[in-house]
């Protein structure tokens, strides 16, 4: 495998973004993955993930998004997305890292994996750009809850209040809930990202993890959810478009599956023609990094290699 990082402009017109393609170590890969990160983390999460793709045949890149990982600008300002409206920055910034993959494999098919809010982030990307993908896989997918009108109204109170900059640790308790409430002999607060306590741990004394965000990022990750959980982002979907949607049973995220049911079943009402679900039996938010991960990683190269060549049989 060989590994590139690079730079580009973030689209909030604030600081630089930062990015890796990992590289098979072959002439010509089968596809491109793209990774949308989630919430709190950062690319670099993904490596291990990248390097079994890589000896796969396969191509593999992931940006971080703004105010997070490396894309925090100077001073750092980590939750942080741009001002109103940012979330539309994160997937410009998203786009512009599909457009260099393209670059350097212009005949390659890019599918795009999304995780947590990142998977939402991803389904926002595949409405705004519809021709693009070969396949999206959503990761830890999360829904709408009735009370998500609430949550919008209190945390635009805040950034009027006390400013679209500032970190709040009641706003972000709102917004985030009691995740580990499901779970029995509980370790630390992070219990529930996944089963394998090396990961959490991990996660947690990673100084790029684990931060607050921004009254504005927790206020611009509740409108994405609102975003893209009405009717609408459903028909607007490319109904030709493959959609994978992998999770634990037991995240709470998800709801212990039930969203990520409810989104496959409306998927398939609304016209799309290639849906899979599959749901990991004691699997938590993490899947990607929870003790059956090989098995997921498998699972997904079937599949890649599945959707591939169909659309290589189809031309």
């Amino acid at each position: 495998m060989e590994k590139d990082t690079f730079r580009y402009h973030a689209a909030n017109g604030e600081h630089d973004i930062l990015a890796t393609l990992w590289e098979p170590r072959i002439s010509e890969p089968r596809a491109v993955i793209q990774i949308a990160h989630g919430m709190a983390e950062h690319r670099k999460r993904y490596e291990e993930f990248a390097n079994y793709m890589t000896e796969r045949g396969y191509a593999v890149c992931a940006n971080d998004h703004a105010g997070h990982g490396e894309s925090v600008g100077d001073p750092p300002l980590y939750g942080y997305f741009g001002k109103a409206e940012g979330i539309d920055f994160v997937v410009q910034d998203m786009y512009t890292l599909t457009e260099h993959a393209k670059e350097m494999y212009p005949h390659l098919p890019v599918v795009l994996l999304g995780h947590g809010v990142g998977a939402s982030l991803s389904k926002l990307y595949a409405t705004l750009y519809p021709k693009v993908l070969a396949g999206l896989l959503l990761s830890g997918l999360g829904g709408a809850s009735w009370l998500l009108w609430l949550a919008i109204r209190f945390a635009r109170r805040q950034v009027e209040k006390n400013g679209d900059r500032t970190q709040e640790n009641v706003l972000n308790r709102f917004m985030m809930g009691d995740f580990n409430s499901g779970y029995n002999n509980v370790r630390t607060e992070r219990d529930w990202l996944s089963r394998d306590a090396q990961a959490v741990d991990s996660f947690l004394s990673d100084p790029l993890c684990n931060f607050l965000y921004t009254n504005q990022g927790v206020l611009d990750i509740l409108r994405l959810t609102q975003r893209v959980n009405t009717p609408g982002w459903y028909t607007a979907l490319r109904k030709d478009l493959p959609i994978y949607l992998f999770s634990g049973d037991m995240d709470p995220i998800g709801r212990e599956g039930r969203c990520v049911k409810k989104a496959a079943r409306t998927l398939e009402r609304t016209g799309m023609q290639d849906v899979q679900m599959k749901l990991y039996p004691q699997g938590r938010h993490e899947m990607l990094q929870e003790i059956n991960k090989e098995t997921v990683f498998s699972d997904i190269c079937h599949w890649l290699n599945r959707i591939l060549k169909k659309k290589f049989l189809q031309g």
